[in-house]
């Protein structure tokens, strides 16, 4: 009976018959605002509704009345960019380009267009969207046209009747689309030069789970060493477009914009109410002058080694609840130990969600869900952290069941295949789904390997300057993170799976990095045995423009030769101090 709907769905789903239109009638009354209840008052009238609506989603898409924003711009950005390039005229191709990179299968706004219609068209289109865009940098069109949109209503909540559980979506004319996408193709060329070093969200080749990490060696430091901190999470109000558009067009100027362009924050300070007080301020003025509000309420204090007395003045201060470690950061479980199955319980949780909705689907459909949406849910929370077994099992089990029987739990005898048949390439005789397992271990070394390679990543700096300062030490000192101890212990992989080009050697394991054309500790195994310290790096090694090998005295008769050997092979090679070591993979990717 559970599966009689889906299966009629199948077959009469899209006939005219009795079947279509309830299913259609249902669709329609579950999407349709029956009543709103605003002050404990209920309001079944369109008019009233519409009333409420205006009133509260005006009041939260306002700019802030506040006139207090007196920041000096030109001191904290002193030099403006060169970005004149971002008004040069629109080329055919440049408007082709920007066509054909917009998504498919989008709703249409007021105008009816969709995207498949620009590329389908797009030659006979061009020189009316080019004199739209030469128009448009020449500040000689009224935009006012177009400038409109229909507005839907979605439901945040099954049980919505208050106009905040619902989240408001524009569907905008084609035209506002296609020009704020080539505004946005041609900023991302001048981004680099306008952001800090420190962003990691939204920038290519970095990923935000660099705040983590951040955030976890500050906080272990903290309570290895005993400091007094607070840890402050920000909760911004969703109402983003409150921000002031008078100090967003003065913040574009001062950094050079040309006259026509014109959630979660976590902030660590030292565990003293003056501190306290001078970020509360700080905060304050920044609200007033950007517009942009922070929700006290949910951002949330964690104070680490403070007394009590201190924690009531800190909390009276910044007004926002406390908490205690382990607390959430940016959907991450932010810790100062390994994490344990029950910090990933909500990421389980949420994939035996995800599939509740879908379990009718054929057997081929369950394995494609699998492989290109389920499998890559725990990709995030797994980028920075190992997974216990548990946990790991735990989400196996679960597409276990969701493969052979559509189901949330399953008996062995109804797996057709063992799980670890399963698991390996479709030219391997497996179905091709991901190895949680193998996944983790390839994220972290991922993690690992830009550490020891990326001279500009700022993570990579906080972890060399902390930690590889004079040479690369792979045994763990008692004082360390369990965040480099991770790292640590994935860098012997990297040695297996990785050809070294020597910079300065700092970096580099002499005998276990393949930095020559093979291994040394393979190539010369006894000479290995006597060296002092099997772990040393390359630039150890090497001093006052020489080889200096350390090994112990009185070496065999087998051992000297394979020295002499060595050094032969070491004589057209030194290290550079002033370059970096650079890694590339042995093995193409598959």
């Amino acid at each position: 009976m559970e599966k009689k709907g889906p299966i009629r769905f199948c077959t009469l789903g899209d006939e005219n018959t009795k079947f279509y239109h309830t299913v259609a009638s249902v669709n329609r009354q579950k999407n349709s605002i029956r009543l709103l209840i605003d002050n404990g008052v209920e309001f079944y009238d369109n008019s009233q509704k519409l009333t409420i609506a205006t009133s509260f989603f005006r009041q939260i898409f306002s700019e802030s009345s506040s006139s207090d924003r007196d920041f000096a711009l030109s001191q904290l950005y002193p030099q403006p960019e060169n970005l004149q390039d971002l008004c040069l005229p629109s080329t055919r191709e440049e408007i082709t380009k920007v066509i054909h990179s917009a998504p498919n299968n989008k709703s249409p706004g007021p105008d009816g267009f969709t995207n498949e219609f620009y590329k389908k068209f797009v030659n006979k289109l061009l020189p009316d969207l080019q004199a739209i865009f030469q128009d448009l940098f020449n500040n000689s069109i009224d935009l006012s046209g177009v400038n409109h949109s229909y507005i839907t209503l979605l439901p945040k909540i099954a049980t919505a009747v208050q106009i905040k559980d619902f989240r408001p979506i524009s569907l905008l004319h084609s035209v506002p689309k296609l020009i704020s996408k080539t505004i946005t193709i041609r900023l991302q060329k001048e981004i680099p030069k306008l952001i800090d070093p420190m962003q990691s969200g939204f920038i290519k080749g970095r990923s935000i789970t660099e705040n983590l990490i951040f955030a976890s060696e500050l906080v272990q430091s903290a309570l290895k060493n005993k400091k007094l901190m607070l840890v402050l999470k920000l909760d911004f109000y969703k109402a983003f477009d409150t921000v002031s558009w008078d100090a967003l067009f003065r913040v574009l100027e001062t950094r050079g914009f040309p006259e026509k362009w014109i959630d979660g924050t976590l902030i660590l300070l030292k565990g003293e109410t003056d501190q306290a007080t001078a970020l509360k301020e700080i905060l304050d003025s920044f609200t007033r002058f950007s517009g942009l509000q922070i929700n006290y309420h949910k951002s949330t204090l964690v104070p680490i080694h403070l007394a009590e007395e201190s924690k009531e003045m800190v909390t009276q201060i910044l007004q926002c609840p406390t908490s205690s470690l382990p607390c959430s950061y940016l959907g991450l479980p932010l810790s100062t130990t390994k994490s344990t199955h029950n910090m990933l319980l909500p990421v389980i949780s949420k994939v035996d969600k995800y599939l509740a909705g879908w379990m009718p689907l054929s057997k081929g459909g369950r394995l494609t869900m699998i492989n290109s949406v389920i499998s890559a849910i725990p990709t995030y929370y797994m980028s920075c952290c190992i997974w216990p077994e548990k946990s790991i099992e735990a989400i196996d089990k679960i597409k276990r069941a969701f493969l052979w029987q559509g189901e949330k739990s399953i008996k062995g005898g109804h797996c057709l295949v063992a799980w670890k048949t399963v698991l390996l390439q479709k030219q391997q005789g497996g179905l091709g789904i991901r190895d949680l397992r193998a996944h983790n271990t390839g994220l972290v070394l991922k993690l690992a390997n830009r550490v020891l390679t990326d001279s500009d990543d700022p993570m990579a700096k906080w972890f060399r300057q902390k930690y590889l300062q004079s040479t690369i030490q792979l045994k763990p000192r008692n004082n360390d993170t369990p965040t480099w101890k991770l790292i640590l212990s994935h860098f012997q992989i990297l040695s297996s799976v990785e050809q070294v080009k020597i910079g300065n050697g700092r970096t580099t394991l002499f005998w276990k990095d393949q930095w020559m054309p093979q291994h040394l500790e393979y190539t010369y195994p006894v000479l290995f045995s006597f060296a002092i310290n099997k772990e040393c790096a390359v630039e150890s090694q090497f001093s006052h423009n020489t080889w200096q090998l350390q090994l112990h005295p009185n070496l065999s008769y087998q051992a000297e030769t394979e020295l002499q050997a060595l050094l032969q092979n070491l004589q057209t090679i030194s290290p550079s101090p002033e370059t970096a070591d650079t890694r590339e993979l042995l093995y193409p990717k598959p």
